[in-house]
Order: C-alpha cells, then structure tokens, then sequence
C-alpha cells in the first residue's frame, strides 16, 4: 500500500529449461526472465487497475510487453460495471520450434488406380517439421460486464466479450504457407513419397484430378482469429445451508480476419469451433450433519481441430451430464464420508474428438480432519 488511493503489486520470476526430446533432436536449452507490475488506483466510485508484464524468452529476439487495464464502476455497494482490456502471449514451445519426425497422415487407396491392387493402402508417410524463426502468439482482450447482489440473496453477472488471436502457432497443413516459405506441400514425379509402388508419373496425374498427398507438415504463424460471445450467471441462497445457482455462456463462430491474399491466413475449415452453447444448473447442500449436490451440465455440439492433422478433425454431439454426491460428517466434522457419482444418468459421452467415451463413474471418499 503507497497511500490510500493506491495498491501496489509486483514480482520477477526467471526459468531455465533443458530439453532431451526424441521428438525434437535439435531443441535448444533456454532461458525465460519475467516481471509484472500492477497499480490498482481507488477514485471514488471508481477503480482503476492498472499493469504490465515483460518478458523475455530466448528463443525469440524481442522482449514481450503484455499490458492491461480495467475500469470498474460501482455506483452503489451491491452492483457494479467494469469495462477491460488484457494482452497475452505464448512463447512457441520446444516442439513448435524444433518437432521432426515422419508420421502417416493417411491412406490412398491404389485399387483406384490399379484393380490389381485390390483393397491394398498405401500408407502416406508425412514429414512434421518445427520452425526456429516463430513469434509469440498473442491474445488481445476486451470485456464488458455488470455484477450485481439483488435484495432476494440473489447474485447475478454478465459479460460480453471479444478476443483477437494473431500469430496464432499451428502446425495445419496449409499449403499457401508452405508455398510462401519456398517448400513443395506434396509429393510429385520428382520427389515420390517413400516405398511409392507406381511410376512416378502417376503422381502428377492424380494432382491434375484434384488427388494429392501431403509430404510436409510445418508449424507457421498464422492469424488473426476473433472469438466473442456471452455468459451469464446466477447463484441464489434457498436457506443457510441450500443454494443453487445456474450459468450459460454462447459463443459466436469463430471468424478468420486476415486478407484474402494473406497465404498465413489461418483455413477457416480448420477453426476449431467450440460449443455455441453451454448451460449448468445445480444445487448445494452444507448442512452440519450432511452435505450433497446436484449438477446438470449442457454442452452443443463441437468441431475439433487441435488433434494431429486432419485425418483426426472431426466433431462431438451434443450431451448433458447429470452429476451428483452425498456425504456424511462424523465426529464432530473431524471425519466425512460421500459418495459421487458422474454422469449418473449412463450416456455416452465424448468431450472432445480424441477423447475417451465417458460412461459412468462413481468414487467413495473418506476425509480427515486435525
């Protein structure tokens, strides 16, 4: 505290990383030194949080300055309004700089080509390559909302917000940006794929017919994507030990905003689109004696585009989990026992395209207290 109008918070922190990569036989040791500073400035009706981060990775020439901002207004003591602005940056990992490796990115059927092949596939082996030479990506922030305590014990929210992605690192196979960094995105007659089993030639008469096979995949900058949408909440005391509480949050589609001539502009079939909407209600329990609760989580349907290249893209249905516990306070709440139970109701459930289907899990749980 400087005075009574001010609230200072700072810090420094500093890493140093080794790294023994089979995936990234070339990755460099690195160094990453950082600070922060924020000035939250009391006028009023009015607070001002004010701040910035700088950083400095070594695998990237420039430092990064990451500012924010925040004007918050309460004109009474339960409701309030707040308008801010945030930057933030990711320093390209080891992988996204210095991955190499081969991997099938698919299968091309030759029986298309040659009915001698029958149902023979030919594995097409793509080259995944990091990129010494990527910027940081960034995150450029606006949000406007209202927070409010209504008279009923009621607490209310609401938040628009828009962010702005650029630089955005990704390793999509994009062939405008292999082409302007000067590389061939696929095979040809004169450079075959590994243990190609027809003459080359054959290569470019697929490509005149719209076939062709990925040999390289390459991490690149690409940008700016802009995400915005909405999420409201509400959360409500029943009595002194029953509350219950509801939110939902809409997402709008994501949208490419570089020029149509900009070869890193990032594919707007490879956007991965999050749910449009997301809905949770509950109720808890906290009693003296006994405590419990009970969910229901919404979520539409997904595209995902974060798996390993496109052969894994693809999209989640729709699904609403049901969640529920119990448990039991013994000895003068020195002990708890509860039981919970997710996904009680038993549906297939598969929260994103690479993951597991989730069936129903139930734990016991045994708490001590001292």
């Amino acid at each position: 505290m400087v005075t009574s109008r001010h609230l200072l918070n700072y810090g420094v922190n500093f890493r140093y990383s080794t790294f023994d990569i089979t995936l990234a036989p070339n990755a460099k040791n690195r160094s990453e030194a950082g600070g922060y500073f924020e000035d939250e400035i009391l006028l009023g009706k009015f607070r001002l949080p004010l701040g910035f981060r700088l950083d400095k990775f070594s695998n990237i020439s420039e430092p990064i300055f990451s500012p924010r901002a925040a004007i918050v207004f309460k004109p009474v003591d339960r409701h309030s309004f707040r308008f801010s602005f945030n930057m933030a940056h990711r320093s390209p990992s080891a992988i996204d700089n210095y991955v190499d490796m081969s991997i099938i990115g698919g299968y091309l059927p030759l029986g298309m080509i040659n009915p001698l092949f029958g149902n023979q596939q030919f594995p097409i082996v793509t080259r995944a390559l990091g990129n010494a030479d990527l910027k940081a990506e960034s995150l450029t922030g606006w949000e406007i909302g209202y927070a409010g305590t209504l008279p009923s014990h009621t607490n209310v929210g609401l938040a628009f917000y828009l962010n702005d992605s650029n630089h955005i690192i990704n390793s999509l196979q994009s062939p405008s940006a292999l082409i302007a960094a000067g590389i061939q995105p696929f095979y040809t007659s004169q450079n075959p794929p590994p243990g190609w089993p027809l003459p080359p030639q054959v290569l470019d008469l697929l490509a005149q017919q719209g076939i062709v096979l990925p040999s390289i995949v390459k991490t690149f900058n690409y940008g700016k994507v802009r995400n915005k949408g909405f999420e409201l909440s509400c959360d409500h005391s029943l009595s002194p030990v029953l509350s219950a509480f509801a939110n939902y949050s809409y997402q709008a589609l994501p949208e490419t905003r570089s020029p149509l001539d900009d070869p890193y502009r990032y594919p707007a079939g490879f956007l991965p689109i999050p749910p449009r909407g997301r809905f949770n209600a509950g109720v808890n329990l906290s009693a003296k004696r006994c405590l419990g609760n009970l969910s229901i989580n919404y979520a539409g349907k997904a595209f995902w585009a974060d798996t390993r290249d496109a052969t894994f893209y693809g999209f989640t249905d729709a699904y609403t989990m049901v969640n529920a516990g119990f448990g039991v306070r013994w000895s003068e709440g020195k002990v708890t026992t509860s039981i919970k139970a997710i996904n009680l109701l038993n549906n297939d459930i598969r929260q994103h395209i690479f993951g597991d289907i989730l069936k129903r899990r139930v734990f016991g749980d045994i708490q001590f207290g001292f």
